[in-house]
């Protein structure tokens, strides 16, 4: 299986010209999607298969992992601003949880139609504040185990870690992971 991945040339010398501005030695540009997947692998579950969903603020990647693989990611629309936007209205909320459970649902469905794998028995949460209904609506609607991810369960903090905080180093670990798997 093959990943390409394209962007402006621009995109990739601007990026270039701010890490040297800064002194800052680079090896590799990373984007997103494989920053998830370079987490999602270290993850416990990912001996059995794994769908691991983090969401940022504008958007959430899901990917789909067993056994060290990348099955699937999928960009989803849907990210932490606008589930706290629709926090106080209980029929937006819903809507909300229930277009990132279809979104879940038919990359799973996908999964198993095109890998012809055991279905994958539990979707894994990204650190984050604000997303406890969604871990139920989730149960409730995919009927799989849900769960949540705490750095310092899989890592050796120095100190505790808020789940924004998390959140917002997640893509900077599965960097370094990848970084650390190059090696």
């Amino acid at each position: 299986m093959l990943h390409a991945v394209t962007t402006r040339r621009e995109n990739v010398i601007e990026q270039i010209d701010l890490m040297e501005r800064a002194n800052l030695p680079m090896k590799a540009i990373d984007i997103p999607e494989l920053c998830i997947r370079n987490f999602a692998v270290h993850l416990p579950q990912d001996e059995d298969g794994v769908a691991f969903l983090h969401l940022a603020a504008e958007c959430g990647y899901l990917t789909i992992t067993r056994q060290g693989v990348l099955h699937l990611i999928r960009r989803i629309e849907t990210g932490t601003d606008a589930l706290r936007a629709a926090a106080a209205d209980l029929v937006r909320s819903l809507e909300r949880a229930s277009g990132i459970s279809l979104e879940v649902q038919r990359s799973l469905d996908y999964y198993e139609s095109h890998y012809d794998y055991r279905p994958i028995g539990e979707l894994v949460l990204g650190p984050g504040a604000g997303i406890d209904s969604l871990v139920d609506s989730l149960k409730d609607q995919l009927g799989l185990k849900v769960s949540r991810v705490n750095l310092g369960d899989l890592f050796s903090l120095e100190k505790d870690l808020s789940s924004d905080q998390q959140s917002e180093c997640l893509l900077a670990v599965g960097a370094a992971l990848g970084a650390e798997a190059a090696a």
